[in-house]
């Protein structure tokens, strides 16, 4: 498997299983509601440690329920806690129905994190899941529209491995979600000066050209001093 494979770290939000209707066991709906509750605060204000503490209480209302095994697993994959992650993946796998739809996509992120409990042995694994997790969190912070962490998580995977281009990329994205456009110049440049590939420095151009066209004509696309660009 490749790395690529290994840190596919929570695509989107977290999901609810539709597992067993809530009246057929005692203390499933108190359950799925704080799940629920959970996932909602989770969405909002992107607390992980807040939503992990919830899930386990849903699970102790209900340890039958797999759906909070599901979604610790995912928090755990996030975290890059990847033996962790396995665990709760596994116990998810024993009690889902095979027909669930959640049944396939757990059983890929236990590929995943079990791949990448053997990746993370070497520094180089190490280095390449760390960049791949902040990507994916810069990701997953900019669809909830939460730019700013989008941004430190893209900054992060940019000092992590300043050769790819996606921490940029997403970096900028970021700045333009706030108007922030200079900001984002500054942060494409900075992909262009470190970025080796043509075709990636020909993506970071195109989006250059995109960012300037935001900007005033007289300004020609230039960055200004950081204490110039604050005023965005």
């Amino acid at each position: 498997m490749r790395v690529s494979d290994a840190v596919s770290v929570c695509a989107g939000l977290l999901c609810l299983s539709t597992l067993i209707p809530t009246a057929a066991i005692a203390g499933r709906s108190e359950a799925s509601a704080a799940l629920r509750k959970t996932l909602d605060a989770y969405r909002s204000d992107g607390d992980a440690g807040a939503a992990r503490v919830g899930f386990l209480e849903a699970l102790e209302i209900d340890p039958t329920y797999p759906s909070p095994q599901f979604n610790l697993g995912v928090l755990a994959q996030e975290q890059r806690r990847w033996a962790e992650a396995v665990k709760w993946f596994e116990s998810f796998l024993a009690v889902e129905p095979r027909s669930s739809r959640h049944f396939a996509a757990a059983t890929k992120r236990l590929q995943a994190c079990r791949a990448a409990v053997e990746i993370a042995t070497t520094p180089e694994g190490s280095r390449v899941l760390e960049y791949a997790a902040l990507i994916a969190r810069a990701r997953n912070s900019l669809r909830i529209h939460n730019s700013r962490k989008a941004f430190m998580w893209a900054a992060q995977a940019a000092v992590v491995d300043g050769s790819q281009p996606e921490s940029y990329i997403l970096g900028a994205a970021a700045l333009i979600d706030i108007a922030a456009y200079r900001q984002a110049l500054m942060m494409v440049d900075q992909g262009l000066a470190k970025v080796s590939r043509p075709d990636q420095k020909q993506n970071l151009q195109e989006l250059r050209l995109r960012i300037a066209s935001h900007l005033p004509p007289h300004t020609g696309g230039k960055v200004e001093d950081a204490a110039t660009s604050n005023r965005d």
